[in-house]
């Protein structure tokens, strides 16, 4: 009953509904009860859109942009998912920075863009340097200008993508990686 209620009468049922018929008729089960054919016209509905499904791609490409009140530069990346973000404050270089990040998870890896605002331009080079070393990424790249330092990193090995599964997909990772821009940087 739900069944028949989400699939309606669409062209889609009525088509399945059709190609159920032929093939009852020819497997001599024309008159197999409602329920039954209910039962095989819900399976076969669900087998389409598992089949839809599928066809969504590994990496979703889409531009993010991050930003800080109170800071002038604007950080944008290329994730290969919806992200999900959030802003915390770290220690780094012995002083505590607000870092905003962005991230998401695809073909098995975890994909991240985030920057933090220094006080002292001055102490810059020692943040990036402590947030670098500080970092399990297995892959990262780092942007710095003004006050502001800004990185991508890469959790794990992407399993999917051009180079076949099962594959650290280095396309992935290099897109990944050249897209991060700092407004002003170099």
């Amino acid at each position: 009953m739900l069944c028949r209620r989400l699939m309606g009468r669409s062209k889609i049922s009525d088509n399945l509904g059709m190609f159920l018929k032929i093939n009852w008729h020819f497997a001599g089960i024309e008159s197999a009860p409602s329920a039954i054919k209910t039962i095989v016209q819900c399976v076969g509905f669900a087998a389409c859109a598992l089949q839809l499904m599928a066809c969504t791609p590994t990496f979703n490409w889409r531009e993010v942009s991050l930003e800080q009140a109170g800071t002038s530069s604007a950080v944008s990346a290329l994730l290969p998912c919806k992200p999900d973000r959030g802003t915390r404050a770290v220690q780094l270089a012995g002083q505590s920075v607000q870092m905003s990040m962005a991230g998401c998870e695809a073909g098995g890896a975890m994909f991240t863009v985030a920057f933090v605002k220094v006080q002292q331009a001055a102490q810059l080079q020692a943040v990036a340097t402590d947030w670098k070393s500080s970092n399990p990424a297995t892959h990262s790249r780092q942007l710095m200008h003004g006050n502001v330092v800004a990185q991508v990193a890469v959790y794990g090995q992407p399993k999917e993508g051009r180079d076949g599964p099962g594959a650290l997909s280095s396309q992935a990772v290099e897109t990944f990686l050249s897209n991060l821009k700092l407004e002003g940087a170099r």
